[in-house]
């Protein structure tokens, strides 16, 4: 779990980097596959479609498991990104507990 951590906090390493209301984005701010490789910034759930791929589902449920003790499904997980108030700094802090909690993890 904390290799995709790791990999999901560079990918997110600035604000840049991320978006809403689409999985990923390309360079004109089209939407795009998360995969694509003209994608220049992701959603969370697109930012771990692309560096978890067939585990993003679990790598999401963990996450939030390990930050709110509840398991949420991917619609959730995108309206929790993409909600009008959402902040680069709110996806950072869920990223960060989530590897502080991993790390406690046995």
């Amino acid at each position: 779990m904390k290799e995709y951590l790791d990999q999901l906090d560079t990918l997110l390493s600035d604000e840049s980097k991320w978006t809403k209301d689409a999985w990923a984005r390309d360079a004109n701010g089209d939407r795009c596959q998360p995969n694509s490789k003209n994608a220049v910034c992701w959603c969370l759930v697109g930012a771990l479609t692309k560096i978890a791929k067939d585990r993003s589902d679990t790598v999401l449920h963990t996450i939030f498991k390990l930050t709110t003790g509840r398991r949420f499904g991917l619609n959730a997980v995108v309206r929790w990104n993409d909600a009008k108030k959402r902040t680069f700094a709110d996806v950072k802090a869920l990223i960060a507990k989530a590897r502080a909690a991993a790390e406690e993890q046995p």
